[in-house]
């Protein structure tokens, strides 16, 4: 018996069940290093705290890029950031794995003499650090990763956290300063200073922040590397796509073309795959054509396709063009505008394509004039090249107006040789003409609710309508047509009439009145 009456085997239990309790109450302890504490609060962080984070990180990842739209008539930088919508969509997720990170750090950090004892604490800021970045809140970010460099130094953790410092420069425009911090991590690198292991990272950051200077071969050099030292089959499709584009962009076709070819290894997403088989075929050398114009026609004919169908058109003008076939090419560049009014960037490259193309080629101003007015209508004045185009169709516009007082005076010397007779009698019926058209409107618009349909007639040649409509129809009073899929608009005449088109008749319409096209699309009726 022993003291208190308690029975040795009764005592022996008791202390089986509290020793344990004992030892984990000890170990709650986050004042000393003690190896039981560590332990306890690493596992502890790990299991209960972390891993749940992460699993929530994880899944906020994977909704941002299954919602952020890739617009592949762009640089296809290696991450997708999405918009400021997209990242809304996933805070929910990553505010978890903010407070999950944020209660590891509180809860279980052991730091003691200037040194974090428990491995897991560093997990939990890289959390933190990676969820603020896909929040898109950079001065965050920024602050966590200031932490994990101070106190992670020459650690992956730290390293990657010097990595994000430069990223969140580079989402802030902040180019060059973020060149120059991954350069000096570069440095490190090569003197053993960095982890090999965050080569990766490394690099694709120096791709991020050289690509928007226009640091082409810079960005190329770091390009190779990233896919050199990458497992991931999805980072190098989009760096081998960027890096056809890149060569496209620098007008070395051939190259282009073989790296367009490449992406193909990698069994990229449809979407991908299909701008990699258009960007493949746009940069086409002559003996290539007969294959590629197959090849696209079959794509043309995929119903799945029917949605990219404009791209298809963009991709063979730039065929031609590369072949310098300037007819097929303009032929498929108005295909594709036609096709493109669901897809304004898309629309605005081909418009600009077809603008330039009748410029240069054939100096036809007034029909390049037409097609920057439809590629300035789908930029916005933020929207890079904008102020050049805006320049150029400026210039045009004034132009434009020149030619047009040019013909009017070579018809009115023409008009002057008549005799006498000839010339009244014209004049006359030209009269004529527009009172009756006058008459006629004033009688329709006494209806309070008529409007009158203009269509692609208005874009004629030989019709009067330019003359006799600012005359007698007030803008608000007229309604824009297609008369789809018949009477298509100049510069469309012979091919099916598209929706698309009006915008060739608004801009006409716009210039009978002497106002600008937006003031046309906000009183006319549609």
């Amino acid at each position: 018996m022993l003291h208190g009456g308690l029975r040795r085997g009764a005592y022996v239990s008791l202390v089986a069940v509290l020793l344990p309790t004992v030892v984990v109450m000890s170990s709650c302890s986050t004042e000393k290093a003690k190896w039981a504490n560590v332990q306890y609060h690493n596992t502890t962080c790990h299991y209960n705290v972390w891993w749940n984070g992460n699993e929530s990180l994880k899944e906020g990842r994977q909704k941002l890029a299954e919602s952020a739209v890739d617009d592949y008539t762009t640089f296809l930088m290696p991450e997708n950031p999405g918009t400021e919508a997209d990242a809304r969509a996933v805070f929910p997720q990553m505010d978890r794995a903010i407070e999950k990170g944020v209660k590891g750090i509180k809860k279980h950090s052991i730091f003691v003499k200037g040194e974090e004892h428990v491995p897991y604490i560093k997990e939990c800021y890289l959390l933190t650090a990676y969820a603020t970045f896909y929040k898109q809140d950079y001065v965050a970010t920024a602050n966590t990763a200031a932490i994990l460099v101070s106190q992670f130094k020459g650690t992956p953790a730290g390293d990657q956290g010097a990595v994000l410092l430069a990223r969140c420069l580079t989402r802030e425009g902040r180019y060059a300063e973020a060149e120059a911090a991954l350069d000096q991590l570069v440095t490190d690198l090569g003197k053993g200073n960095f982890s090999r292991s965050q080569r990766e990272r490394l690099y694709v950051a120096m791709v991020e922040a050289t690509v928007p200077q226009e640091k082409y071969k810079k960005s190329v050099e770091y390009i190779h590397q990233a896919i050199e030292v990458s497992n991931s089959s999805r980072t190098k499709a989009r760096l081998t796509f960027l890096l056809a584009q890149i060569y496209q962009h620098l007008d070395k076709r051939p190259v282009a073309a073989k790296y367009y070819g490449q992406v193909l290894r990698y069994s990229p997403p449809y979407v991908m795959e299909f701008n990699a088989r258009l960007g493949e075929a746009s940069c086409a050398q002559y003996g290539d054509v007969a294959r590629l114009e197959r090849v696209l026609d079959n794509m043309l004919s995929d119903k799945k396709n029917e949605e990219y169908r404009d791209q298809i058109y963009f991709a063979k003008g730039e065929m031609y063009m590369g072949v310098k076939d300037a007819a097929r090419a303009c032929d498929n560049y108005r295909r594709s505008v036609a096709l493109a009014s669901a897809n304004p960037p898309g629309r605005a490259r081909s418009a600009l394509r077809m603008a330039e193309t009748l410029y240069d080629v054939y100096q036809d101003y007034e029909g390049a004039k037409v097609y920057y007015d439809t590629a300035m209508m789908c930029l916005k004045p933020d929207d890079k090249g904008y102020q050049q185009v805006r320049s150029r169709w400026n210039m045009l516009c004034e132009l434009v107006s020149f030619t047009s007082v040019y013909h009017r005076c070579d018809s009115l010397l023409a008009v002057a040789t008549m005799p006498e007779g000839e010339r009244l009698a014209l004049i006359m019926a030209k009269i004529d003409t527009l009172r009756k058209h006058e008459q006629e409107a004033k009688e329709l618009l006494q209806f309070e609710r008529f409007v009158l349909g203009i269509g692609g007639v208005l874009t004629f040649k030989k019709s009067h309508l330019p003359e006799v409509l600012p005359a007698c129809v007030p803008l608000d009073r007229i309604v824009l047509e297609t008369d789809a899929p018949y009477m298509a608009p100049v510069p469309m005449r012979g091919q099916r009439n598209e929706p698309a088109f009006v915008a060739h008749v608004l801009q006409r319409l716009a210039e009978a009145y002497g106002v600008d096209a937006e003031t046309v699309a906000n009183q006319t009726n549609t």
